[in-house]
């Protein structure tokens, strides 16, 4: 989460820096699109891991109904 949280102020510093006329739009997309690539990285990994705790769970002969509650109480409390 620190690398997103650094992302959002490089982009906000990137969009104030734009209106004062220092940075270009090249500048602004550029770290909007490095924002939004990691926050999509972010959120494939998160799922990765969910299913693969799933998996595991299940092969380790875990009641399998009980783990995707586990995982929708997560999900929910986002």
């Amino acid at each position: 989460m620190l690398l997103v949280d650094m992302l959002c102020l490089t982009h906000k510093i990137s969009d104030k820096l734009f209106t004062a006329g220092a940075r270009t739009t090249v500048d602004v997309l550029n770290a909007e699109q490095q924002l939004t690539t990691t926050l999509r990285d972010l959120a494939q990994a998160r799922y990765v891991y969910l299913l693969s705790r799933i998996r595991l769970q299940s092969l380790a002969g875990q009641d399998r109904w009980a783990s995707i509650d586990q995982v929708n109480g997560w999900l929910a409390s986002r």
